[in-house]
């Protein structure tokens, strides 16, 4: 499958590269506030408009964002194609923090219909900014994920805690507890349990390939989750400029004056001053195992976090005989994100083939999707 052919229009949409700063630690851009439920109109044959935004774009800079998140009712919103995006549904509520929410894009469902394969995607930000309906990489993230359920996937956002709310492994332990959350949703959103991948950019690369190779590590166990008895595990991991090793990444940054570095606020400690076997807790490849779930790592974009800490984490896995791949780019290649989501729907169609008997969903009424 390929993008240009499946969702020619997701260039029209921009998927654009954000400049290479946008990932500074800066404080958590606010959520635009829901925007009114609304159908969209098909494409005419042979075309692909520029479709309705999905969303009120906040265009000001990251840095200039207000850190305080809206709180909204859940929303509902049909994007093109027909498929259905729930904003907002709470999968934790801890003493003390805010509500832990998660945005749901759901595909038409078939005359036929089959629980489905669903992919987790969890949002970059240095641990310290970000949310769960922006992305370095991706210029608009909620209309990306509505596309990808459109390939008949149930698609999911997520927020966690940030370095200023709490240190590691709290926001692992809430990627754990969104993904039991999900497992025990599946019946409600008719997902296949047996078919999960998660996804994750930079900082979040970090947290999906640590949740991906952690599944069944006590010491990282969500405390006090109301569903103990689900599952944390995952069965594909697809990481974009994912960080796996927090020592080097710290270094790195040495000639930023300012402390603690990004890996320092996440950990509680900079990685070098920390307490034998923390940093260790916090690497992917740490975990690695003949169990782990087969890896996509991919590098989006150079500029924001060197190849060497995807090939850190390849490398593990390779030695380890599990299934990875690692895939570069030119991050002054226009079509370097059009590309790497291509690559993406390649492997989760690769991981996860239709079953037997699963439904064909029927294209949308106009032809090809409008983004």
């Amino acid at each position: 499958m390929r993008l240009k052919s499946l969702l020619p229009g997701l260039a029209v949409v921009g998927l654009a590269m954000a400049h290479p700063h946008a990932m500074a630690a800066t404080p958590a851009p606010a959520k635009p506030p829901a925007a009114a439920a609304k159908t969209a109109k098909p494409a005419p044959a042979n075309s692909t408009p520029r479709p309705q935004r999905s969303e009120a774009r906040d265009t000001r800079p990251l840095a200039t964002r207000s850190s305080k998140k809206e709180t909204a009712p859940k929303t509902e919103i049909v994007y093109p194609g027909g498929v259905t995006a729930l904003r907002d549904l709470a999968y934790a509520a801890l003493p003390g923090f805010r509500p832990l929410t998660l945005d749901l894009y759901e595909p038409k469902p078939a005359r036929q219909d089959f629980p489905k394969p669903l992919l987790i995607f969890v949002h970059g930000g240095t641990w310290n900014s970000g949310d769960n309906r922006h992305s370095a990489a991706l210029d608009d993230l909620p209309m990306t994920l509505a596309a990808l359920a459109a390939h008949n996937y149930v698609v999911v956002s997520i927020d966690y805690r940030l370095s200023g709310e709490a240190h590691f492994p709290a926001p692992l332990q809430d990627v754990k507890s969104a993904i039991r959350w999900l497992r025990s949703h599946a019946q409600d959103y008719r997902i296949d349990t047996t078919r999960i991948a998660i996804w994750g950019e930079e900082a979040g690369g970090q947290l999906a390939a640590l949740a991906g190779t952690s599944c069944g590590v006590a010491a990282l166990e969500p405390p006090g989750s109301t569903d103990k008895q689900e599952s944390d595990c995952v069965n594909a991991v697809i990481g974009w400029d994912a960080i796996s090793d927090l020592t080097a990444s710290a270094a790195s940054r040495n000639h930023e004056a300012a402390l603690p570095t990004p890996e320092g606020a996440y950990l509680g400690c900079e990685p070098a001053d920390c307490a034998p076997g923390l940093v260790r807790n916090a690497s992917p490849a740490a975990f690695v195992g003949p169990n782990s779930p087969p890896f996509l790592l991919q590098q989006v974009s150079n500029k924001t976090v060197p190849l060497a800490q995807s090939q850190t984490l390849y490398d593990a896995l390779s030695q380890t005989h599990v299934p990875a791949e690692l895939a570069g780019a030119n991050s002054s290649d226009p079509d370097a994100v059009p590309n790497a989501v291509t690559k993406l729907l390649d492997f989760l169609a690769k991981t996860f083939p239709r079953k037997p008997g699963a439904a064909t969903p029927p294209p949308p009424r106009g032809g090809a999707l409008p983004y």
